[in-house]
């Protein structure tokens, strides 16, 4: 089953949403309670709260880089195709750059949070989250736990289906196993109705986008596009894969000065 990914951004949206309303309203029963946490003054740990905060641009820029990256080579030796397949088309770095983004935001605020309690040990480390939460005028940190924790959900959730996504194309067929959807799919060559090089197309917006890129049309309403929800393959190799399947299926590219991107 193909999940579109819009569909996939409603059904995150809808595992979100309640999520962050939950935070907000933990954020109204969360005020800070002065008398019930260690006295220290409001601007004994400023300098540290505000060094903590600035280092969570680098921590995050350093560990969102190594889960994009970590997740590529997961995909990769994931995806092999067998010693059958010519080509194999996974999910561009930029798929691993969104998931690195919020996990690394996540690895790098537990981190440092850890590194920041190692440091000043646990009395001053109490005093530390007092002076942080006061920064906000609620209890930051817990809510911020209860971010991560969504965030961590959403992403293990959607996850399995991304290191899943591929094409493969095979002396015989093309199998192909779409981004956010379940399950692969077999398309014969003999089924091909059309290979064709675009030279524009027009965007969703109504937009003309002045961008070549190939198509392979099946019979059975399936079309490979070289711009589709895994990404942007590159010009060159999406012309060696045209050419292949209008070889292997006996007929020639076609040209066409304008079309439509069947992207998404």
């Amino acid at each position: 089953m193909n999940l579109p990914a819009y569909a996939a951004g409603g059904i995150a949206a809808a595992i979100a949403l309640p999520l962050l309303l939950i935070v907000f309203r933990a954020m109204k029963c969360l005020k800070v309670d002065e008398g019930s946490i260690p006295a220290v003054t409001k601007d004994s740990y400023r300098t540290l709260t505000g060094i903590v905060i600035l280092l969570q641009f680098p921590f995050l820029a350093v560990f969102g880089f190594a889960v994009a990256l970590a997740l590529n080579m997961c995909a990769k030796a994931l995806i092999t195709g067998g010693r059958d397949a010519v080509f194999v088309i996974r999910p561009e770095i930029m798929t691993w750059v969104c998931f690195g983004f919020f996990l690394g935001l996540c690895l790098a605020q537990m981190i440092l949070l850890l590194l920041t309690k190692w440091y000043l040990g646990e009395e001053r480390f109490a005093g530390f989250v007092y002076a942080y939460n006061l920064r906000y005028g609620f209890h930051a940190l817990r809510v911020v736990k209860i971010l991560y924790v969504s965030i961590i959900i959403v992403a293990l959730l959607f996850l399995p289906l991304c290191l899943d996504a591929y094409a493969i194309f095979r002396p015989t067929e093309v199998v192909e196993s779409p981004l956010f959807g379940l399950g692969a799919r077999h398309h014969a060559y003999s089924n091909v109705v059309e290979v064709s090089l675009i030279i524009k197309h027009k965007a969703p917006g109504g937009n003309i986008v002045d961008r070549p890129h190939y198509e392979a049309s099946f019979a059975d309403r399936y079309v490979w596009c070289s711009e589709n929800e895994m990404g942007r393959v590159n010009i060159d190799l999406a012309s060696r894969i045209a050419e292949y399947v209008a070889t292997a299926c006996g007929k020639s590219v076609v040209t066409q000065k304008m079309g439509v991107c069947h992207k998404w």
